[in-house]
Order: structure tokens, then sequence, then C-alpha cells
């Protein structure tokens, strides 16, 4: 009877000790966090985003770089943010009505914002942005599943215009130039490239302000793309990497706007009003700068006069 009493305990022991690992472990694998999302970075090759109004914007991987409609896009900008939903963690689910997908703003008919991924012709995630529960964090939930999610992240972070995904130097060439032309007005050549010497029309030019010159079209970055007309103010040829590009600058003088296109590239792009006024240089701002040698060379010659006097003035030694 004993006996059969202690098997009894051991079996009811048994059960509590199964029941508990069985309630503990569930719980304890829900507080850890789980990969969300859950798609390789690498081989998404196609964003589309929608809003609420049904507007659309597809970024698209095309020979090996990111285009938005017919313009380069930020590749950096667009990897970033695939990166960082690809690494996002989530513990448990807020909630998995209907009612609360509506509420929190993630349901098929009622969203902020939609993010859809694909591989091919494949869509591999389809993610519903909704409202945001705090700062820099925002309600999702995968299209294909009721479970919504509180996350790291912000519907700002999927803008909708072309111009917030344009890569900004696109027009750039980078440290390979060689010349420049401004039609009508000089001819810049470099000479030397180990010690960064030009010429103007075949003579001297000003070192600082070539630097300056080069260096807007070496880093040249645009604001967006535009569509207003204007007249031109300036044409270049640009020489770089064994290529001539042909640049033109235009200003809209209703608007005080410039803009900028160049031959292998379509379209037209906002440039800020400083970058361009320092490009649109003339003849005499390119030559060597005579009246500030000529100032080095008076400002010597003041110098060498002051000390002069000021030897003459101390007291001469008596002599014995």
């Amino acid at each position: 009877m004993n006996q059969h009493k202690t098997w009894l305990l051991i079996l009811l022991v048994a059960q509590l000790l199964l029941a508990g690992w069985l309630f503990f472990g569930d719980r304890l694998s829900a507080d850890k966090p789980t990969g969300l999302m859950g798609f390789d970075t690498a081989a998404i090759d196609a964003v589309e985003i929608t809003d609420a109004k049904s507007n659309q914007l597809r970024l698209e991987r095309l020979n090996g770089g990111w285009r938005v409609g017919e313009y380069p896009a930020n590749a950096d900008k667009i990897e970033a943010m695939l990166t960082k939903l690809g690494e996002v963690q989530a513990s448990w689910p807020i909630a998995t009505s209907r009612e609360a997908q509506t509420r929190f703003e993630v349901a098929q008919d009622k969203f902020q914002r939609r993010l859809q991924l694909y591989q091919g012709e494949q869509l591999e995630r389809d993610l519903l942005f909704g409202t945001s529960p705090g700062f820099r964090r925002v309600h999702v939930r995968a299209a294909d599943a009721d479970s919504v999610y509180s996350i790291d992240f912000a519907n700002h972070e999927l803008p909708l215009g072309e111009d917030d995904w344009l890569d900004r130097g696109l027009l750039a060439l980078g440290s390979d130039i060689n010349s420049i032309q401004r039609m009508e007005h000089f001819s810049l050549v470099q000479v030397d490239a180990s010690d960064d010497r030009w010429e103007l029309n075949g003579g001297p030019a000003n070192p600082a302000e070539v630097a300056g010159l080069v260096g807007r079209f070496a880093d040249l970055q645009v604001l967006g793309s535009v569509v207003f007309e204007g007249q031109l103010s300036g044409s270049f040829v640009v020489g770089a990497d064994g290529q001539d590009y042909r640049y033109a600058l235009y200003h809209n003088a209703e608007m005080d706007k410039y803009y900028i296109t160049r031959d292998d590239q379509p379209g037209r792009f906002e440039l800020a009003t400083y970058i361009a006024e320092q490009m649109l240089l003339d003849t005499q701002a390119l030559e060597p700068n005579a009246s500030l040698e000529g100032e080095e060379a008076a400002g010597s010659g003041l110098a060498e006069e002051l000390i002069d006097q000021a030897l003459q003035s101390l007291p001469q030694p008596s002599k014995p």
C-alpha cells in the first residue's frame, strides 16, 4: 500500500514538473525576441511603397545599381532601410484581432504604408505599417498573418517622393577631371597631375580658383529633379577619365532658381544658387592674382621700412 502511494506521489510530481515546464517554457520563448521579417536583404531586387491614398513608388535594382523611375537611386539609403527591417526583432504580438488591425491601421483596407519586397517576380514580403505607439516606433503586420507588432521604425523612413530616394551625386565626376571648358569663355587643361598644375587658355592659372571649380564638378550634388524652364547661363565640356561630359546650366529668373543638365543623363536637376554662381566664373577670375602679389610685395617693403625706423630710434651707445 505504501509502495502504491509512493508511485502515485512520484507520478504527481512528474506531472507537476511537466506542466511547469510547458507553462514557463512557453512564457520564456514568448519573451525571447524573434525575427519578424525574415528576408535576405541581398536577394531583394525590387521595392514597392504604397500609402493610404494609393500613391505608389517603385525602387528597382538593375545592372547592379538601384533606380527610382528613370534616375539612379541612393543605394546606401535603400540598403540601410532593408537592413534595418531585416534585423527587426519582436517579442510577442500586441494584438491579433481584426478590430485591432483596423484600430492600429494595419488592415488590408486601412494602412498608412504598405511595403512589398520582391525577388524577381516573386513577392517575398508584404508588410502593412500603421499608427505610432511612441517615438520612432510603428505598428506593423505581415499581410498574410493576424499578429500586430510594435517595432523600432517610422513611416517617414518610407517616403514616396522620387527625390527622397534620388542619388543626389548622379552628375558628379569624381577626382579624375583633367579639363574644363566654359564655351566662349575659357579653357582649363591639367598640365601635371602630380602637382595639380593647370593652364588657362595656354597660360598660368590661379590654382585656388581652379581647385574650387574642379571640386564643383567632382562633387556635384543636386537638390532634386525639376520641370521648370530657364535661360542658358553657361555651357561646359568637362574631361574626366577619358570621356567628355557636356553640362548646361540654366537660370529661371522668375523663381530665381538654377538647374543643370548633362548630356548622358536624362532629366534636369535643381542646383543650389551658391554652387551655380561659383561655377559661373569668367576668365579673369581664373587668372593669377597679380594684385595680390603686388600687395604682398608692398607689405614686405613696408615691414622693412618700419624695422629700419625702429632700429634708428634705438639709443646709440656712448663713445668712450
